[in-house]
């Protein structure tokens, strides 16, 4: 605060008092000085000399002071100085800016006078020959008549069509002749190929059997690519895919194309949009006179014509056959959903001459509803993969799609991969836009490998619940599974036949000894049902087994329930969970690598097994009495053991008796 108000005090006081007010003190100091040197001398009183001295000090401080301000004085004078010259120099600046523009100014209006036009060089007709001989279009004489720049403007481009025309006139005659000789040589080249083409042909059915001895149907490929050139894209995808898969991994998977080639060349340029919005034409048309409303009356609903057109499938459908080592082959038809744009699948199982074709137990095994559900994870192929179809529907009336995968196929997740279209999940809809190769490739071996597990599986387990009961299967499960087995399977049957059969999905649900799989979530929509009956005298054991669709991969699970009706109420419910567990926790021991696919027969023989142990170690007491109604042929330890009583169901085959676990 003290330095701002020193400046404030420099501006306000007079610097002409200020530099006599510091002569006067400079001289009054001085003359203290003097006086207190005289003083010392004289050996003056110490009083006199300090008094002396306050005043000399006072008249230095005012000194000081006046130094200070001059200080501020000067050095507010520089800075007015400065901004004067910075002005100054601006002021400069501006005026050399303004001289350079000027003169650059001046150069330009030099070069403009003194620039020369080509037009000038240029010997242009008069202007009465002008006005004669110019169209209208050119001359405009509304315009040129009072502007001399239009008129030159008009003047040149008469001049250029001029050129022009005399130009065209000495390059017409020997364009003229080059056009004859052209004529007359694709006159002499087009009898020729026409001469070429029936030999061609003729050529061409002569190597027919050569073809067919050589395995090289040349034709039929030709044929195949050229109907190849009118599918839509996914589908063009799918069969270019598969095709060079055929050609460098794997002879046995072939594809070919089916349908009817002039329908599908006459939809090419057609729109494939539906607008299922359009109802205000409808409304219009009821609007107009009675004779339009009588004629409309007589053709269809157009509700009707959507709904129908909204289901369309492309003529031409894409056919891949996959071969197995068996014999059995599996052919899956591809079809595109013109408007909905999914591609759906159609199956057909023919299986080889030594599978087992039919059985009471195996009737859904390999239907085209059942075969191909969860190949990839919860793919079920029953909703459509786009979300924008299930709002067209609902537009429409028509309620869910799938209503209509009888009909139309089954849009599984993996078909439109192997068709390059890029789908994230059957809820979220991903616009799929050009259909990409690279996706058809990488899913290609995947899911053909897929396709051949999946129906050798299926075959394996139908000949295997076919012949349940004939034979007791591979050697190698011997040791594991006793032969000497007094129960034997009355009966097995496929009880669920994917919601056709209603009292079969309500037996399975209304069953006691089902509820508490059904209580974990178990048995849902793609599981496969089986029940089955096993009978040891007067004793029954009923059983439901739930099939996972990618069975050997997840083995199944059994819920069984005893019914003895010569001794009610003996059977102890700690000893039917441990039957059930035997074969649904311990089927590791039932389950060998190269031999997954048996796993469910060895489950079924061994609860035949746990069966016979069980009934025999209940008449273990009784046998020794002499009247009991099984016999014991099993060697066991104990017939029970622990508080729970356990049952000796584990067999041991390097001793050969049973014991508990």
């Amino acid at each position: 605060m003290g330095f701002y108000h020193e400046e404030s005090e420099a501006a306000d006081r007079d610097a002409d008092k200020d530099l006599a007010l510091n002569h006067q003190a400079a001289g009054e100091l001085k003359k203290v000085i003097d006086e207190i040197h005289s003083l010392k001398s004289s050996k003056s009183k110490q009083a006199d000399i300090d008094e002396l001295r306050i005043h000399g000090t006072l008249q230095f401080l005012t000194m000081r002071k006046l130094n200070r301000l001059a200080h501020f004085r000067c050095k507010s004078v520089r800075d007015s100085t400065s901004d004067a010259k910075l002005k100054i120099d601006q002021h400069h600046l501006k005026l050399q800016n303004l001289l350079y523009e000027a003169m650059y100014l001046e150069k330009e209006i030099t070069k403009c006078l003194e620039f020369k036009s080509k037009d000038e060089e240029i010997n242009l007709v008069s202007l009465e020959e002008f006005h004669r001989d110019a169209p209208e279009s050119i001359s405009r004489p509304s315009v040129t008549k009072d502007d001399p720049h239009q008129l030159t403007l008009a003047r040149l481009e008469f001049e250029l069509e001029q050129r022009k025309r005399q130009a065209l006139c000495e390059t017409h005659k020997p364009t003229e002749e080059k056009k004859n000789v052209l004529a007359a040589e694709i006159k002499t080249k087009k009898e020729y190929l026409e001469s070429l083409k029936p030999k061609l042909q003729t050529i061409l059915q002569a190597t027919k059997p050569v073809q067919e001895y050589l395995g090289m149907p040349f034709d039929e490929v030709r044929e195949q690519h050229m109907v190849a050139s009118y599918l839509p894209r996914p589908l063009y995808v799918l069969y270019m895919q598969a095709t060079a898969y055929r050609d460098a991994c794997d002879q046995h998977v072939s594809a070919c194309i089916l349908g009817d080639i002039d329908v599908a060349k006459s939809l090419e340029g057609v729109s494939q949009h539906l607008d299922v919005d359009d109802d205000e034409s409808d409304q219009e048309d009821s609007e107009k006179p009675d004779q339009k409303r009588r004629r409309r009356d007589s053709t269809k609903d157009p509700l009707t014509v959507k709904r129908q057109k909204l289901l369309t499938k492309h003529p031409l459908t894409v056919d891949l056959t996959v071969h197995c080592k068996d014999g059995s082959s599996l052919h899956l038809s591809f079809a595109y959903l013109i408007y909905l744009e999914i591609v759906t699948v159609t199956v057909r199982v023919d299986p080889s001459s030594e599978a087992v074709k039919d059985g009471i137990s195996t009737g859904d095994l390999c239907s085209p509803e059942s075969l191909l559900k969860c190949l990839y994870p919860e793919d079920l192929g029953t909703e459509t993969p786009r979300a924008s179809n299930k709002y067209a529907l609902q537009k429409l009336g028509m309620g869910e799609f799938s209503q209509y995968v009888a009909e139309l196929g089954r849009p599984y997740l993996w078909v439109q991969w192997l068709c390059g279209m890029q789908v994230l999940s059957v809820c979220d809809d991903q616009p799929t836009g050009t259909p990409q190769l690279s996706l058809s490739e990488i899913h290609m071996e995947g899911t053909i490998k897929r396709l051949r597990q999946r129906m050798k599986h299926r075959l394996s387990l139908h000949r295997q619940l076919s012949s349940l009961g004939l034979s007791l299967g591979r050697t190698e499960w011997l040791s594991l599974i006793r032969t000497a087995m007094r129960s034997f399977l009355l009966r097995l049957i496929h009880v669920w036949r994917h919601g056709n059969d209603q009292r079969a999905r309500i037996s399975w649900r209304a069953s006691p000894f089902t509820q508490e799989l059904i209580g974990q979530g178990i048995g849902r929509e793609q599981d496969l049902f089986f029940n089955g009956t096993i009978v040891n005298k007067s004793a029954k054991l009923d059983f439901f087994c739930v099939l996972p669709p990618n069975y050997p991969t997840v083995v199944p699970l059994f819920a069984i329930h005893l019914i003895w009706s010569s001794r009610k109420g003996i059977a102890n419910a700690d000893h039917v969970r441990d039957m059930a567990a035997e074969v649904n926790i311990h089927f590791s021991e039932l389950a060998r690598p190269r031999h997954s696919e048996e796993v469910l027969t060895n489950q079924i023989r061994r609860l035949l097994m746990c069966f016979d142990v069980y009934l025999e170690s209940e008449f273990d007491l009784e046998s020794s009495l002499g009247h009991s109604e099984i016999p014991k042929e099993k060697t066991f330890a104990r017939t029970a053991l622990g508080p729970n009583r356990a049952k000796p169901f584990k067999y041991n085959s390097h001793l050969g008796y049973f014991s508990q676990r």
